[in-house]
């Protein structure tokens, strides 16, 4: 539990500034202060709008830009004057120790308090040297002197801060009345100028982590939800996105900054902190695409991956595009996120016809290593002929570039593919380390290709499909399917093909769960020892031989308790057997609760409803929102209208209940004497105190 406190270093000399809306309603402004009490002088230095007051002769009362604004911004509106701005202009003179002496009024405010509720268990301190010896004490309190914001404006510039901390939320609480309305208890002074009072306000911090890339492209947001969740009257319930990592001024310095900082939502009360941060944690996980159809699968894959690439360095700064092969899922963060999306369904849409721009590596492991000769030997103009116009030129030995449609890539790919085939065929002297084949598809592999730690290739989309499908088979551990290997799986690749180019870090645990998962299901099966928590998405695990020592286990990973048994809820009194069957079949835990609930539960009386119906306190009348009918709980007397079976139970049981409540724990007992309407002289009463 934190406070915010604020103090300045030297009382306001009591002058201040309004800023008019219009230069015309100066005088009037003028007249408005002055009738009002106020001496006011038009500013001429410095004032080229000629909108400026100042004001003088200000109560002691306005210690706080907060108030003064206030008054005087309903003085001058209620008369028609527009105000932009009022704030108090303070001249300050340096006070002798004023941040120790607010820190020392605080400390002595919560004792006091402590010793009223009897919850101070140490001499009180008297003299400044046992004050002194008590701040150095380790108290479940702490005080923070925050340094000075450069970026305040002029007038604030003798305001002061810090942070009281409380370790305990419930005494921290507990404060909220003598910390934020107590009037005297918190009021200090240097002895010659007006006592001021230190401003005090809850302060509830929850951390929101994000990467500097997203950080950027989703700023306009931030500040937006800032400006809009900060305006408030009351000084209490306020909030603030405040950024703990970056400055104002903070640049990416490079489309796939994933350095990770925090953003800290701040203010009071708790719930609507949470309730903005859970928003920011929202816009942060993004929209997606679902690539797992042929069509939107083309974005994970060859010139489509190309363009989400173009894409992002387009809109670098302004969203954030995150490719998930494994879950074959696009996730999109930042204010252009909706036109990212847009980009990439039309491309989708539209591929055949799309220009793109690629530049081909002629060389191993994708083609042999004499397959630039060949292609010297074809010439430019007839592959320019067999792509149907493309242009296309030779870099240099291992490299060529392609400007063409999509359409006519893919006829280049082909040739180049049909060219590949026939050296492979004719060629006797194969060098098949510079030519591998995929030991999935066994088939050259593409040009979208992965190599594994232990020097093997594989197509992209076969060792992506592959691992995938040992995951969902519980076929682990990860190992390499080249015959001469095996080697197993190292860090390096599961971080490359689970989780990609990670540009979104919170997403890592959702693309990490299927594997632990299926990691968890593989080590049972070896390990009988070893039992998995039931509750879904868990991956606690027990010692099978330590269950039985203790009726009732906590899993260490949910927090959730659980039966050692038979691994339900406890189920305390209620064998496992019967509390198998009493959550399976309805008819026998419904006996069951009937039969402990006897006398508290009854069938509504009405013909063809019997609805069951529980009466836990109050009158004897009740109402069965099944069929809306009013009944009498002693004798079942039934009715549409409430009003009659009132009459019934005064008329037939002489009370509408068998006690009647008068206050926390006391409850008025049945007259013991009648007594006439509003005689109340002749009454006695029992009275029965639980």
């Amino acid at each position: 539990m934190t406070y915010r406190a604020k103090w300045f270093v030297s009382p306001s000399k009591k002058t201040g500034v309004v800023i008019l809306k219009d230069a015309r309603d100066q005088v009037l402004a003028k007249r408005i202060l002055i009738e009002h009490g106020y001496f006011a002088e038009l500013q001429e230095k410095n004032d080229d709008t000629n909108t400026m007051i100042n004001i003088g002769c200000i109560p002691d009362s306005f210690q706080h830009d907060s108030l003064f604004e206030k008054c005087i911004r309903e003085m001058l509106q209620v008369n028609g004057v527009g105000v932009k701005r009022v704030y108090l202009h303070r001249s300050y003179r340096r006070m002798h120790e004023v941040n120790e002496t607010a820190r020392r009024t605080v400390y002595r405010a919560i004792i006091d308090y402590l010793i009223r509720n009897h919850e101070w268990h140490h001499p009180y301190p008297l003299s400044i040297y046992e004050w002194n010896e008590l701040l150095s004490w380790n108290l479940p309190w702490s005080w923070r002197l925050l340094d000075k914001n450069e970026d305040s404006q002029k007038e604030d510039e003798s305001a002061r801060e810090a942070e009281l901390i409380f370790k305990d939320l419930g005494c921290g609480l507990r404060m909220m009345t003598l910390l934020t309305t107590d009037e005297k208890e918190l009021n200090f002074s240097n002895g010659f100028d007006t006592p001021q009072r230190i401003v005090m306000k809850p302060i509830y911090c929850f951390g929101v982590s994000v990467t500097k890339e997203v950080r950027v492209a989703c700023d306009s947001f931030i500040r937006r939800v800032n400006e809009e969740e900060s305006v408030a009257d009351d000084p209490i319930h306020s909030l603030e996105i405040v950024d703990k990592t970056w400055t104002a001024d903070y640049q990416a310095t490079d489309d796939s900054d994933t350095s990770e900082g925090e953003l800290s939502v701040q203010g009071w009360p708790r719930e609507h902190v949470e309730e903005v941060a859970m928003r920011l944690i929202s816009y942060f996980e993004g929209t997606h695409i679902d690539c797992s159809g042929e069509e939107n699968g083309k974005l994970l894959y060859g010139h489509g991956a190309s363009y989400v690439e173009l894409v992002r360095s387009k809109l670098r700064g302004k969203v954030v595009i995150d490719v998930d092969l494994l879950q074959e899922r696009i996730t999109l963060v930042g204010e252009e996120a909706e036109t990212a999306r847009k980009k990439l369904e039309y491309f989708v849409a539209n591929s055949h016809a799309f220009v793109i721009t690629q530049r081909l590596a002629i060389e191993p492991p994708r083609y042999l290593h004499f397959m630039r000769n060949a292609l010297r030997f074809v010439g430019l103009e007839k592959l320019r002929a067999i792509c149907g116009g493309a242009q296309i030129s030779f870099v240099d030995m291992e490299h060529m570039d392609f400007h063409g449609t999509v359409q006519q890539y893919d006829l280049l790919m082909d040739f180049l593919q049909e060219v590949d085939e026939k050296l492979v065929t004719t060629s006797s002297k194969i060098n098949t380390s510079s030519k591998p084949d995929c030991p999935i598809c066994l088939s050259p592999v593409s040009n979208a290709f992965y190599c594994l730690d232990c020097g093997h290739y594989y197509c992209l989309k076969c060792i992506i499909h592959q691992v995938k499908t040992l995951i969902r088979n519980r076929e682990l551990p990860l190992r390499c399917y080249h015959m001469d290997c095996g080697q197993l799986f190292s860090i390096n690749d599961l971080r490359c093909l689970l989780l990609g180019d990670n540009r979104l870090p919170w997403l890592n645990a959702k693309k990490m769960h299927a594997l632990i998962d299926s990691s968890i299901d593989c080590l049972l099966r070896k390990d009988k020892s070893l039992s998995r928590c039931p509750t879904p998405d868990c991956f606690g695990l027990f010692m099978t031989e330590t269950l039985s020592e203790r009726p009732v286990i906590e899993c260490k990973c949910c927090k959730r308790s659980r039966c050692s048994s038979c691994m339900m809820e406890p189920h305390e009194g209620v064998s496992c057997e019967m509390y198998a069957t009493l959550r399976s079949d309805e008819r026998a835990s419904l006996q069951v609760y009937l039969q402990d609930q006897k006398g508290k539960v009854r069938e509504c009386p009405t013909i063809g409803c019997g609805a069951l119906i529980e009466k836990g306190e109050g009158c004897n009348h009740m109402h069965c929102t099944v069929c809306n009918m009013h009944f009498c709980w002693l004798c079942g007397f039934s009715d549409t209208t409430q009003s009659k079976i009132y009459g019934h139970l005064r008329e037939t049981h002489g009370a509408i209940g068998e006690e009647w409540p008068l206050f926390d724990n006391f409850y008025l007992m049945q007259p013991v004497v009648d007594c006439e309407v509003n005689d109340y002289s002749a009454s006695k009463f029992h009275i029965k105190c639980l």
